[in-house]
């Protein structure tokens, strides 16, 4: 038990950085002493890294409890900088989307319990794959995007949290209006209000006949054509990572289907993802406006 234990402490502190392999890959068949050589060095090496023990601190986890009614997972331990690029918070708690817990999981950077028995990687997929509304080749899209440093998160997220920042300013806004009108009452309580009427006639008259003149252009002019397509919503919007904006993404990721691309409706760029079997590709395409001429 000593001898694991001072491994293990030896482990952690001298991890192995760098896979230190000589030459190239060779295609042929080992024909001379050298070549052997190079082998089983390379061979060598390869145990060697095989044979270190991985060691973890497992305070330097967060946790999570799966709660199979919300099909996500709530979270019961923060660690530092676990809510910049995943999960949410709200006045219910912390929680966590199904393919950000997977992703944590597998990263060994969450601990996850269901009906407070952990839960191993192949236990999380089983509950996973059996869940409606998980999907596979979303995971892999997720995974891709993040592990090249993107930070990614859903369409109905970003949705949920520009609609609570549009209603916080609604409020500010509110607020700052009552207090105008309170400050013009009490301006104008004591003075007598006098009424000017102005004469906006000509205003009007103008307004009218510059319309007129734009509705005439517009009628000899060429149209732009309109697609009858119907616009999908983005999987993903997906940050920089230089981009510290929480609203702002910079590009819309869409999961193609039976070779169809889906027609944008965000203005951001697009970017199609393309799943066979484990591999995903990522392409990009763009929209041209044709003038419709009649």
């Amino acid at each position: 038990m000593n001898e694991i234990a001072q491994k293990l402490f030896h482990d952690h502190k001298n991890p192995i950085v760098k896979l230190d392999l000589i030459g190239t890959k060779l295609f042929f068949k080992a024909t001379t002493a050298e070549d052997r050589e190079r082998i089983e060095t390379n061979q060598s090496s390869l145990e060697n890294v095989l044979r270190q023990l991985r060691v973890e601190r497992r305070c330097a986890r967060s946790r999570a409890e799966w709660c199979p009614n919300l099909n996500m997972a709530k979270v019961t331990k923060v660690v530092k900088g676990l809510l910049q690029n995943f999960g949410y918070q709200d006045k219910n708690g912390i929680f966590m989307y199904p393919e950000e817990m997977l992703f944590l999981l597998e990263t060994n950077r969450m601990e996850v319990t269901y009906k407070n028995l952990p839960l191993t990687v192949q236990e999380c997929y089983n509950i996973l794959l059996h869940n409606n509304d998980f999907e596979f080749r979303k995971y892999l899209v997720y995974k891709k995007l993040v592990l090249n440093g993107y930070r990614v998160v859903s369409y109905k997220e970003l949705l949920r949290k520009v609609s609570r920042k549009i209603r916080e300013i609604d409020v500010d806004v509110e607020e700052k209006r009552s207090c105008k009108r309170k400050i013009e009452e009490s301006c104008t309580s004591g003075n007598d209000n006098k009424k000017i009427i102005l004469d906006s006639d000509t205003g009007e008259e103008q307004k009218v006949k510059v319309d007129n003149i734009l509705e005439k252009i517009r009628s000899k002019a060429p149209k732009t054509y309109s697609s009858h397509t119907s616009k999908a919503n983005p999987e993903y919007c997906v940050f920089s990572p230089n981009n510290k904006n929480r609203t702002d993404w910079d590009f819309s990721v869409y999961i193609c289907e039976d070779d169809m691309l889906p027609v944008s409706s965000t203005e951001k760029p697009s970017v199609f993802a393309v799943c066979v079997d484990d591999n995903v590709s990522f392409y990009t395409a763009h929209s041209i406006n044709l003038p419709y001429l009649t």
